[in-house]
C-alpha cells in the first residue's frame, strides 16, 4: 500500500484543524482537580485592564468536553465566596463541569455605563465584560465552552441578577441559567444606591430604568434558556416577589407561546439572604445544570 506524500499529509492536517476559515491554536492545559486564578486582559477606548478569575477544572472535564459554568458573588462579593461557603467543587466533579468565579467588585453586572455612572468596576461594564471579554477569553485559551449547548451561569443576590441579565440579553451564548435570591426588575428598586450609582435617578431617567438591563422586560429571550429560581421566604435583603414575579413572567410566556419556556422555582421557608439557603439549594441547582447541559 502506498503512503501519502508528506504535502498531502500535511494538508490533510490543515484541513482538519481549520475551523470557520481559520486554524485552531493549541489551547492550555490547565491545571486539574483544584482552583487556579487566571488574569484577564481587556482593552476598551485604550486603556488596558485585567480582571482575575478562579476556576476549577475536574479530574475528568478533558475526557468528557468543555461543559462550564460561570458562578457569580454578590454585591461586594468575592470569587472565593461560592468556593468557601458551597459543596459546588464536589458536584462539579461529580458532573465534569468547569467552574468560573469572575472577581467583580461593586459591579451591578450592568451592560452599559452612562455619564451620570458613578461606579465602574472596570474600563468595561460588568454585564459585558462576562459575555465580550471573559466567555471569549476562556474559549480561546481553555478550549472549553464553545457554544451555548454546554455554557451555563448562575450567582447569589447581584449575582443573580447578572446571570439572568446575561442569559436574557445574549441568549446564544448560555444554555441554562439559575438566580438564587435575586433581583430582576430594577423599576421597582428605586431607592437601591447601588443601582442610583450606575444608572443615575430614576426621576430622571425612568426610560433608563424601565428598559435597559430591566430583566423583567428581557425574559421573553429566554424561550430556549432553562432557568432555576430560589429564594428564602425571610429575605429582608431582596424581596422574594422579585423572583416570584419573574417565575410568573416565565410561566405566563410559556402557557402563552405554546412551549420553549423551561423554569423551576424554589421558596425556601425560615431563610433570608444567606449562604445556609445558598449551599442548600447547590446541589439541586447543579443537578438542574447537569440536565440541561449538553456534553
Amino acid at each position: 500500500m502506498k503512503s501519502f506524500p508528506r504535502m498531502a499529509v500535511a494538508a490533510l492536517l490543515l484541513a482538519c484543524l481549520s475551523c470557520t476559515g481559520g486554524i485552531v491554536r493549541s489551547v492550555r492545559k490547565a491545571q486539574t482537580g483544584q482552583w487556579i486564578e487566571i488574569k484577564i486582559p481587556a482593552v476598551n477606548n485604550g486603556e488596558k485592564r485585567t480582571a482575575e478569575v478562579r476556576a476549577y477544572f475536574p479530574a475528568m472535564y478533558a475526557a468528557r468536553g468543555g461543559r462550564m459554568i460561570v458562578l457569580l458573588h454578590d454585591h461586594k462579593g468575592s470569587s472565593r465566596d461560592w468556593s468557601a461557603n458551597t459543596d459546588v467543587r464536589r458536584y462539579a466533579d461529580e458532573y465534569s463541569i468547569v467552574l468560573v468565579c469572575p472577581s467583580m467588585g461593586a459591579t451591578q453586572y450592568e451592560t452599559s455605563y452612562y455619564p451620570e455612572t458613578q461606579t465602574r468596576w472596570n474600563a468595561i461594564p460588568g454585564g459585558k465584560w462576562i459575555v465580550t471579554v471573559m466567555v471569549p477569553f476562556l474559549r480561546e485559551e481553555y478550549g472549553i465552552a464553545r457554544h451555548r449547548a454546554v455554557l451555563g451561569i448562575a450567582g447569589i443576590g447581584t449575582g443573580a441578577r447578572g446571570a439572568l441579565l446575561a442569559a436574557s440579553a445574549t441568549p446564544e451564548m448560555f444554555g441554562a441559567a439559575a438566580g438564587l435570591s435575586g433581583y430582576y426588575d430594577v423599576a421597582v428598586l428605586t431607592q437601591n444606591q447601588a443601582l442610583v450609582s450606575v444608572y443615575g435617578s430614576f426621576s430622571d431617567f425612568k426610560e433608563r430604568w424601565q428598559h435597559d438591563d430591566n430583566i423583567m422586560e428581557l425574559a421573553p429571550n429566554l424561550v430556549k434558556t432553562p432557568v432555576f429560581l430560589a429564594h428564602g421566604d425571610k429575605d429582608t435583603t431582596v424581596p422574594i416577589e422579585q423572583s416570584r414575579l419573574l417565575g410568573i413572567r416565565l410561566n405566563h410566556l410559556q402557557k402563552r407561546s405554546g412551549g420553549g419556556y423551561i423554569v423551576e422555582y424554589r421558596e425556601v421557608r425560615n431563610k433570608s439572604h444567606e449562604w445556609k439557603l445558598w449551599s442548600g439549594v447547590t446541589a439541586e441547582m447543579m443537578f438542574f445544570f447537569n440536565a440541561h447541559l449538553k456534553d
